[in-house]
């Protein structure tokens, strides 16, 4: 008599141990949270609305996990199945407090996801014994705001060397204005005065 095990199943042909820092653990619920970051604008006397695109919003995920009193320990040391539930436990805690920084969640059949850790919860009951449940927040990490990406430099740090390079042109001599201090009455339409460096063109 066939069973569902004889039936080719091809999700299962990519479904992983659901683990966050290396520590595998059960999953019950697994869910992923994203969108579009829109800024919606209304407009007096006006029918309709305009929905403004303000790019991909931080992937967040909400996983129940749980350890469960197993009959026997696992040869391979797999913290799901051992006869005492709290060593499984006791590593997870430690991997969602960790100080190492941001590390790889894997959910099933999901891509392996960089996260941090934003909270979470341990819940144990009398009624349920050697059995413990996780529910955990996760975050994208993502990239530091001083990374290209795509050929496209953020704007702030573009800004910055920018301003950098041009103070550094001054000090030097090599422009033909200097800023002045706040408050100093300007000597053009710019609000810069002249240097009068005759050297460069536009000085005296």
């Amino acid at each position: 008599m066939a069973t569902i095990l004889d039936t080719h199943l091809p999700f299962r042909d990519n479904l992983m141990p659901a683990s966050f820092r290396g520590v595998r653990f059960h999953a019950e619920v697994v869910a992923r949270e994203n969108g579009r970051r829109v800024v919606q604008h209304q407009f007096p006397k006006k029918e309709l609305p305009y929905a403004e695109d303000m790019g991909r919003a931080a992937k967040s995920f909400t996983v129940r996990a749980y350890y469960a009193t197993f009959p026997l320990d696992d040869p391979n040391a797999d913290p799901r199945y051992r006869r005492d539930y709290r060593v499984g436990r006791d590593l997870l805690i430690g991997a969602l407090e960790s100080t190492a920084g941001p590390a790889t969640l894997q959910l099933g059949t999901f891509k392996p996801e960089t996260v941090v850790v934003t909270k979470y919860r341990v819940t144990e009951e009398d009624k349920l014994g050697g059995y413990v449940v996780f529910d955990i927040e996760f975050a994208e990490f993502g990239l530091p705001p001083d990374v290209i990406v795509g050929g496209v430099q953020n704007t702030a740090q573009d800004v910055t060397q920018k301003a950098m390079t041009t103070l550094q042109l001054q000090q030097n001599g090599l422009l033909p204005w200097t800023l002045e201090q706040p408050g100093t009455p300007p000597t053009n339409s710019q609000g810069l005065t002249l240097s009068g460096n005759p050297n460069i063109p536009g000085g005296f």
